[in-house]
């Protein structure tokens, strides 16, 4: 399904004479209908039972397409992550499993009809970055760990760290956000226990992606956290402060790089009542974005807020974007060049659901849950890739420094969870 918003059908005329012009004169003309894409969305059935991936794409007049169900008959915990390989953009998908391998699928992002490879990698992946023609992923699964695949020899694992709780230990550690900084990788890490959701402080580890062992791990002094942003060679990490529902108290911590040393910035009191970090992102110009959300219910209001680095660094409240979600358990993404969230939204059951651009002053966008086909799950920023799938130079992330955990352990809730959603 293609819906094009803004239609310029009364300047086709014009333009067919002015490309005959061109054309006669020697020219050629370039861009007149170019469309980039921006975002890829993955969406999911009600019960969270298949779904779906598809992209957003935009033209040179500024005006957006939507192309749903582009890839289809997946499974219904779908994350999208971007990285980028000898000079191209890649989207990879992930069907992600609780137990066992995830089902992972690498596209060229401006042509979804045929997977480029379907390696056999990832135990529940969280995050992923490329570095000099290696991905390293972040698995989230039991024993947690992070991953180095060679790029070119179709994503053969070279090495891998582990980073499992001590044996016998009923809390677990779990690795949902991967940076590489500075010759070195960077993964934050949650304890927590599933079973009665309590929580200890978070672990922050320094690996040397050579060897892939360990250099250094530290406690970031804050229990549950759930997404991380690098900036200015430092890692500012959102902790909730304990389990979901449990009306604990937030903070944001300032990770040093690359000696690891760790210092609350934010403690949650410049926020309201009940509320409490849930993630963060930030854009190349400092513009910082928070979610938060009411702690004391697990399906309480999303909140997106604004704020720059300085400014969380003083201790100033974050500024609410007049825009709140229905949803805690979807995977937003940043684009850092324009300072936007694009933030999915599963909405409340009642088709109600959208995939929603958000800047500092609201709702820059809006696609609806008609257009997307099913409700929106998560998406991954693209951010420009034209029909020639060119993209930036080797790196990860698609540009954006950004990683977020989610909560795994609700799938084992999902039959519980679609009916709490339709309320």
């Amino acid at each position: 399904m293609r819906i094009q918003r803004n239609a310029t059908r009364g300047l086709y005329p014009f333009m067919a004479i002015a490309a005959a012009v061109l054309f006669l004169l020697g020219g050629t003309v370039t861009g007149a209908s170019a469309e980039e894409i921006e975002a890829a969305f993955a969406t999911v059935t009600a019960d969270f039972s298949a779904g779906t991936v598809g992209t957003v794409t935009r033209d040179d007049a500024g005006d957006y397409s939507v192309n749903a169900g582009e890839i289809t008959n997946l499974g219904g915990d779908i994350t999208l992550h971007t990285f980028d390989h000898d000079g191209k953009r890649k989207l990879m998908v992930c069907e992600r499993s609780v137990e066992g391998s995830d089902k992972v699928s690498i596209y060229d992002p401006a042509s979804l009809e045929e997977p480029e490879a379907n390696p056999a990698i990832g135990n529940n992946i969280y995050d992923a970055v490329a570095r000099d023609g290696h991905l390293y992923l972040a698995n989230f699964g039991v024993p947690t760990s992070v991953t180095k695949h060679d790029i070119e020899n179709g994503y053969t694992e070279e090495g891998s760290c582990s980073l499992a709780s001590p044996e016998g230990s009923d809390f677990k550690r779990h690795v949902g956000a991967l940076f590489y900084e500075e010759d070195h990788l960077y993964a934050v890490a949650e304890v927590s226990n599933y079973t009665t959701f309590a929580h200890h402080n978070g672990l922050l580890f320094k690996i040397d992606p050579a060897t892939m062992e360990v250099v250094e791990s530290t406690d970031i002094g804050a229990e549950n956290p759930m997404g991380a942003a690098l900036y200015d060679g430092n890692l500012y990490i959102a902790a909730m402060g304990g389990a979901f529902g449990s009306g604990s108290v937030g903070s944001v911590v300032k990770a040093q790089l690359p000696d690891m040393t760790c210092s609350t910035v934010a403690d949650g009191s410049n926020l309201p009542e009940g509320e409490t970090y849930n993630s963060i992102f930030i854009a190349h110009d400092g513009t910082t974005f928070l979610g938060t959300y009411q702690n004391a219910d697990w399906f309480g209001e999303y909140t997106f807020r604004h704020t720059t680095v300085e400014a969380l660094e003083e201790g100033d409240a974050p500024t609410a974007i007049d825009y709140p979600l229905s949803s805690l358990f979807t995977v937003s993404a940043l684009d850092p060049e324009e300072a936007q969230i694009w933030a999915p939204d599963n909405g409340t059951g009642e088709g109600d659901g959208e995939l929603v651009v958000l800047g500092t002053d609201g709702a820059a966008e809006i696609f609806p849950e008609t257009q997307l086909d099913s409700l929106p799950y998560s998406v991954a920023f693209i951010g420009g890739v034209d029909h020639s799938g060119g993209g930036d130079d080797d790196g990860g992330g698609g540009g954006c420094n950004a990683a977020g955990f989610a909560p795994a352990f609700l799938l084992l809730l999902v039959p519980g969870l679609a009916l709490f959603l339709k309320r």
